[in-house]
């Protein structure tokens, strides 16, 4: 790879050139340039680059089909695959096979090919098997196996995500809450830790924690655990989205005003609200329901406040 950036453009040994591949890269990861990826890439040496390239292009946006007639028309002219291409491929492995049996052994397959080809899986690697998992919660052994990639990435020594653990927990807890206590557990791994965004699915963790937190174990020191760990340091970062941003709060303010005393409820909304928070009118509803069960009328003057500045008069329910 040194001696393609040093080179620029040129070709050598028939290999198609490091801009070529940039270009390819660029192109097969746009949706709508498809046709432009698929057009320079039949006008380029197709040598191992860029079939992987135009593999993983076509897994990011699930065109399972197309990634694995290149992968098979890879093997047939005997190129090896990079771990991006593999990695692709597992990510695309509910698509392929019908059910999860098959989708897990196809998944065990192409790690054994990586295996063959001396290619190491990294953190994406590893995602993307957590991830097929967490697709196929419904399975019986989805739970298992789950624990299973995560031991072999500690072997391994590849450090978890945030996105690694939010796969963990769709695992375990999408289609059976009973199972939130695993939370428990991963908090206990990520306490007093700084993170950097490592993967896409690193900015759903917060949020989904704070869910299952609030649907699932109505447990408000855990609720404040999660939040100092997003406070801890630059980890308000990883929270992602304006969407995600306010689902967060909304299911934070929402458990507080079920179990928080009225006085540190009433400090944490004014920290957030308006600055960072805009609350939708079931959460004003639940804090002046809060205000009212423990006789906290001082502050209704700055409920009212807000419902007026929120324009939440005609909304249902808000009212004062």
């Amino acid at each position: 790879m040194t001696r393609d950036l040093q080179d620029g453009n040129k070709k050598s040994n028939g290999d198609c050139s490091f801009l070529e591949c940039s270009e390819l890269c660029v192109l097969s990861h746009l949706k709508y340039s498809a046709r432009m990826a698929e057009q320079l890439f039949k006008e380029m040496e197709q040598d191992s680059r860029a079939f992987s390239t135009m593999i993983a292009g076509a897994s990011k946006f699930n065109n399972a089909d197309r990634a694995t007639s290149l992968f098979a028309e890879m093997k047939e002219k005997g190129l090896p695959a990079t771990t991006k291409a593999y990695t692709g491929l597992l990510s695309v492995s509910n698509y392929v096979k019908e059910d999860s049996e098959m989708r897990w052994e196809y998944a065990i397959q192409l790690l054994g090919m990586m295996n063959s080809e001396r290619l190491k899986p990294n953190l994406y690697t590893m995602n993307a098997m957590l991830a097929l998992l967490s697709q196929n919660s419904r399975w019986r052994r989805s739970l298992q196996l789950s624990l299973k990639v995560l031991a072999e990435m500690r072997k391994l020594k590849i450090e978890p995500s945030l996105g690694t653990y939010y796969y963990l927990l769709m695992s375990f807890c999408s289609n059976n809450i009973s199972k939130v206590n695993i939370l428990y557990e991963i908090m206990n791994q990520l306490e007093g830790k700084e993170f950097e965004i490592q993967h896409p699915a690193d900015v759903s963790f917060f949020t989904t924690a704070m869910e299952l937190c609030f649907k699932g174990t109505m447990d408000k020191d855990l609720g404040h655990r999660i939040h100092n760990l997003l406070e801890f340091k630059n980890n308000c970062k990883l929270l992602g989205n304006a969407l995600s941003e306010s689902l967060y709060f909304k299911f934070y303010l929402r458990l507080l005003c079920k179990l928080e005393d009225v006085d540190e409820l009433m400090e944490i909304y004014e920290k957030y609200v308006p600055n960072t928070y805009t609350p939708e009118p079931s959460v004003t509803l639940a804090v002046i329901e809060a205000i009212h069960l423990n006789d906290a009328y001082l502050y209704l003057p700055k409920m009212c406040s807000d419902v007026l500045f929120f324009e939440q008069t005609e909304r249902y329910k808000v009212s004062y």
